[in-house]
């Protein structure tokens, strides 16, 4: 077995006669601190381990090794079942740009495929997204996560909802109850409070409440085909994916919302479309949805929430 002692190089090339370092040179390390931790039925930790090590920076390989690290690290916990589930919370630091906090959940699906495997994915993708970026290079100083495993299937769809208030007026505070179907349990029920905006407009409107995806869609769709992005953009953009472990509350008016690169632009007026669709912006496209959906609030859950329901109002 042979032991790595201190840097002497860096490889520059791998080639069929023969490699080639440089005496001297240091690769450019991100420092990555993963911490996994165990529960039991009650939620105390029963297990907990940490490991520190560095992923060189590479466009193509740096994502896989985020992505493989992860799911090793994920492995050599013994407290795997089919039916657990994996809560992450990671905060990746850059160097000249707001930083990158990560959340989301796991629970088992139905594809081929085991869950930490989905999880290290969805962890890989988002250091795609930085180092396939076709304008910079990103620059990141270190990489925390940490995953608890939970050990039962938490997972809910979201199955109905109810307000008594079918008429409203702006500024006016209604109840709503919210009804979802757990994996294999009993209905759940939350009831909250939603105060209308005070300006909104005179007509019908609609209350979505959602699941992540829902509102992530149409954003992620307009932005894919930007490849004029920046590091900045980019990080921009992943900060405001939205958590699937939460109901985001949103009203909804018959007004088109426009998406170009990280930024959202509901009721967009004619004018500042064609102003935005002019000139030096001529060669980025405009995605748009027929509807605007403006986030009123979250409901925060200790599971994978998923699908949505909308309830119909009039303002009059």
């Amino acid at each position: 077995m042979g032991n790595a002692t201190d840097i002497v190089g860096a490889l520059k090339q791998d080639r069929h006669a023969g490699i080639m370092g440089e005496l001297g040179a240091e690769a450019r390390m991100i420092p990555v601190n993963v911490k996994v931790r165990g529960f039991d039925n009650k939620l105390a930790v029963t297990k907990e381990k940490e490991l520190k090590f560095s992923v060189f920076v590479q466009q193509k390989w740096t994502p896989y090794l985020m992505m493989l690290t992860l799911f090793n690290s994920l492995e050599q916990m013994n407290d795997y079942s089919d039916d657990a589930t994996y809560r992450l919370s990671g905060l990746v630091e850059m160097d000249g740009t707001p930083n990158i906090a990560l959340r989301t959940m796991q629970a088992p699906s139905e594809l081929p495929a085991p869950t930490p495997m989905i999880l290290a994915g969805w962890w890989g993708d988002k250091f795609n997204k930085l180092f396939l970026n076709a304008v910079e290079t990103p620059k990141l100083k270190s990489v925390n996560v940490t995953v608890d495993l939970l050990p039962e299937r938490r997972q809910s769809i979201i199955e109905s909802a109810w307000t008594p208030a079918s008429e409203v007026t702006p500024g006016q505070t209604i109840p709503v109850k919210v009804f979802l179907r757990p994996y294999r349990g009993d209905r759940q029920e939350r009831e909250f409070n939603l105060t209308l905006p005070d300006g909104l407009a005179k007509g019908e409107h609609r209350i979505l409440l959602s699941d992540a995806d829902t509102l992530n869609r149409m954003h992620m769709a307009a932005t894919s085909s930007s490849r004029y992005m920046d590091i900045p953009q980019t990080v921009s953009l992943i900060n405001q994916e939205r958590s699937n472990n939460k109901i985001y509350v949103s009203l909804v008016e018959a007004r088109p919302t426009f998406y170009a690169d990280d930024r959202t632009m509901p009721s967009l007026p004619g004018s500042m479309q064609n102003l935005l669709q002019s000139g030096r912006t001529a060669s980025k496209t405009l995605t748009s949805t027929p509807d605007s959906a403006k986030e009123q609030m979250t409901l925060d859950f200790d599971q994978v929430v998923s699908g949505s329901y909308s309830l119909r109002i009039v303002v009059r």
